[in-house]
């Protein structure tokens, strides 16, 4: 069994992704909400430190707004087959403007 833990601003959306590419072993668990994508990532890396051997998973969900981030956790024995284009399919379904995960706590666009 392996444990996953990640961070969004959309519950709806990771859920859903979550729920569609593992099969669960105990219900999804979200955290926060925290005000900041700086807080989250600090409570990401806080639960990867403390934790044994989870992983980190990106997921969609991470809109230039003021909405509220959230951490997630959840445990899975393996992914479903024909799993792996679902998070490409939310992404472009998902409305807002989207963040991809490496620029989480990025704050300066230059003009």
């Amino acid at each position: 069994m392996q444990s996953f833990v990640g961070i969004t601003q959309h519950v709806e959306i990771a859920e859903e992704c979550i729920e569609r590419v593992f099969e669960l072993h105990k219900e999804i668990v979200f955290v926060g909400p925290f005000k900041t994508s700086i807080e989250a990532k600090q409570w990401l890396e806080y639960m990867l430190e403390r934790s044994h051997g989870a992983k980190e998973i990106s997921l969609p969900g991470y809109f230039l707004d003021t909405s509220p981030w959230y951490g997630v956790a959840f445990q899975s024995g393996k992914k479903k087959e024909s799993s792996s284009s679902f998070f490409t399919q939310v992404i472009q379904n998902a409305k807002g403007n989207f963040i991809p995960p490496q620029f989480v706590g990025f704050t300066g666009y230059s003009t």
